[in-house]
């Protein structure tokens, strides 16, 4: 377990003394400037935090977002024109300096591939979260769908608002969490089920024995397969709420000879209506040759030979509002 803080970078830090400056009013934004001193501040305030606590992560909220600054007397800037690139590379050179230290980065901004964060939003609005609960899960499961066909899934990071956030009121919270099973199952299956780590904002993961065996089960599923899960993702089929969708996690038996599981198949129904239909599985990045194994679920299994395109085909049959998953061995 990895203990860390959470910090606000650069947006709706007024007030410091470095204000970012409109260069069309000539007043401050609301936000800090991250091409003055203030880069300076913050870096020695949260290493101080971390030196002082033991701790080895930070998860940074609001950092450079883009605005330029008009301000003439930055330390690391002339004026506008200078000062988006200058506070990037400041906003980049904080991340950089974090990692070189050994913390742990939780990033909610694309600065992955310059200065370095360990995981940065699969992406999200915030105020999706202010829609009704069923809403905003299929726009996350749509996102994640999305997004993970330019990142891995360990890359990047999700939310779930449990309470109500940004003001969507019962109707889009989780809690109480026993009078929402099927969305909270629905949340756990879809984020577990795709590999990706998530932000829950709430107090608690179980209010009844009930709702705490459904978090146990998903828990120890995630558990078991954890290789497999955190492997990249094949996209079969992109989640419409009107019927069926399913994505892949898939990796080389020759990268992991020790372990049979290839692939994971994840399946869901989130309509009201039964379905029943067949699954295309490509094998062909497995590496396997020959015939494989199939379960659902850790039942029975079935040997399939992948035709010449390294594909085999498996019934589905899923109730309303159903998630199952599918488990290819060598």
């Amino acid at each position: 377990i990895v203990v860390g803080g959470d910090d606000v970078g650069a947006e709706t830090r007024s007030g410091t003394g470095f204000d970012t400056i409109d260069p069309g009013t000539g007043v401050s934004s609301g936000n800090a400037c991250f091409a003055s001193r203030w880069a300076e501040v913050l870096t020695a305030r949260v290493t101080g935090f971390l030196n002082a606590t033991g701790m080895s992560m930070v998860e940074t909220d609001g950092p450079y977002g883009g605005q330029p600054c008009g301000s003439h007397s930055h330390a690391h800037h002339r004026g506008a024109e200078d000062s988006v690139d200058a506070q990037w590379r400041k906003q980049a050179l904080f991340y950089s300096d974090m990692r070189k230290r050994g913390v742990f980065v939780h990033a909610p901004d694309d600065y992955l591939f310059d200065g370095g964060a360990n995981k940065c939003v699969l992406g999200y609005a915030e105020m999706q979260f202010n829609l009704p609960r069923d809403e905003w899960i299929a726009i996350s499961r749509q996102q994640i769908f999305d997004n993970t066909w330019v990142q891995t899934p360990t890359q990047g990071w999700m939310f779930a608002a449990l309470v109500d956030y940004h003001g969507g009121g019962d109707a889009a919270a989780l809690e109480p969490l026993s009078e929402h099973l099927s969305a909270w199952e629905w949340t756990l299956a879809s984020f577990l089920g795709a590999g990706v780590g998530a932000c829950y904002r709430g107090n608690r993961l179980y209010d009844t024995p009930e709702v705490q065996a459904m978090v146990s089960k998903w828990t120890a599923f995630w558990v078991k397969y954890r290789r497999i899960l955190t492997e990249d993702i094949l996209h079969l089929r992109r989640p419409s709420v009107s019927g069926m969708d399913a994505i892949m996690h898939v990796s080389s038996v020759l990268q992991h000879p020790q372990d049979a599981v290839a692939a994971l198949a994840m399946v869901y129904n989130p309509s009201d209506y039964l379905v029943v239909s067949n699954l295309t599985l490509p094998l062909y990045y497995t590496g396997i040759v020959g015939s494989v194994r199939v379960s659902e679920q850790g039942g029975a299994e079935q040997d399939l030979q992948p035709d010449r395109e390294f594909k085999v085909q498996v019934l589905v049959t899923l109730p309303p509002k159903g998630i199952s998953y599918f488990v290819v061995t060598k």
